[in-house]
């Protein structure tokens, strides 16, 4: 992979989690109300990890 291809991956990736702490996050609110919002805030946070 070249440099510009690396950069273009970090970038691609950075911009993933950042969606995915967005979504943790809601899911996380919602999850007291919500048993399917806890079990997907459950799965996402292994996923992320």
């Amino acid at each position: 992979m070249s440099e510009i291809d690396l950069s273009t991956a970090r970038y691609s990736l950075e911009t993933v989690a950042a969606g995915m702490e967005g979504v943790l996050v809601l899911l996380e609110q919602y999850s007291e109300q919500s048993e399917a919002c806890f079990s997907a805030f459950c799965l996402l946070g292994l996923v992320k990890a």
